[in-house]
């Protein structure tokens, strides 16, 4: 066991060295947090289905924007933190929570400006028949904050959904049960409701609704994309262009849900314009 830590330990300080050297930094959870209630589950499985997974997001420093990095997979990662928090509560049966990511995405401010935090999962428990689970919940949420310690708030944030899945109620006998195939399946079987689920060919306009987003059928196709950047990257604006084509009045964020420009998504909010 010792032989296994330090070689657990030199590979973190390899990765932190290279992480010195690159133009990215190592994010660390904190694992101070304990759960004392609930008990739903005593094993954390996690699929993680993000398109890309070769970062978490992006923190603002000093010397410019840098990758924001794991040691271990976010999936190993999620699995040690859930476990480290959830070991007090007494277990009357082992209970597997299984936890299907679809997006991740960290956007920290080193300057105490605004920080972002996209998150969206869905959580499931296994039966006594431990290869089939049922859905507890769905998580799909965009925070934005000031003045945060990236460690301790997204810690903090996924303390609060480990608390749900511990705490949530159980699924009645009688709930479809799913093997982890299956819930992927689910997912994509809920998507095929919707256009933009079932396309990559996304359609360049202004969305001016959910509604819009979800059927991709931009309210605009012709508009002007100006860059503007602030500390945590590019958050362009958007204009009307005019019957002759020309510049026209910006679109304020609170009149759009997202603007896709062509080769990116990019999702309104009252800071402004954040890609997706």
């Amino acid at each position: 066991m010792t032989a296994i830590r330090a070689f657990f330990c030199f590979q973190l300080l390899l990765l932190a060295t290279h992480c010195l050297a690159s133009n990215k930094v190592l994010f660390t959870f904190d694992t101070s947090y304990c759960l004392f209630r609930g008990g739903n589950y005593s094993k954390i499985h996690v699929v993680d289905l993000r398109t890309d997974n070769s970062s978490i997001g992006t923190v603002q420093r000093l010397a410019g924007i840098r990758q924001l990095v794991t040691a271990l997979p976010l999936s190993a990662e999620l699995k040690i933190f859930g476990n480290a928090i959830t070991k007090t509560i007494r277990y009357k049966e082992a209970h597997t929570l299984l936890i299907m990511l679809h997006n991740l995405e960290i956007h920290g401010n080193a300057s105490g400006d605004v920080s972002t935090l996209y998150f969206n999962a869905e959580y499931y428990l296994s039966t006594a028949d431990t290869a089939r689970y049922q859905y507890l919940f769905a998580i799909d949420t965009f925070i934005e904050k000031k003045n945060i310690s990236i460690t301790h708030d997204f810690s903090d944030y996924l303390f609060y959904t480990f608390n749900l899945a511990a705490n949530a109620p159980v699924p009645s006998l009688k709930a479809a049960t799913y093997t982890s195939d299956e819930a992927i399946g689910r997912l994509r079987g809920l998507t095929t409701c919707y256009s933009v689920f079932q396309t990559i060919q996304y359609r360049r306009g202004v969305y001016y609704t959910k509604e819009q987003f979800l059927n991709n059928t931009p309210g605009d196709t012709l508009f002007k994309e100006e860059d503007h950047f602030v500390s945590i990257g590019n958050s362009p604006h958007f204009y009307h262009l005019t019957e002759r084509g020309r510049k026209g009045n910006m679109i304020s964020t609170e009149d759009f849900y997202a603007v896709y420009n062509g080769d990116r998504w990019y999702k309104s909010t009252p800071q402004g314009n954040y890609g997706m």
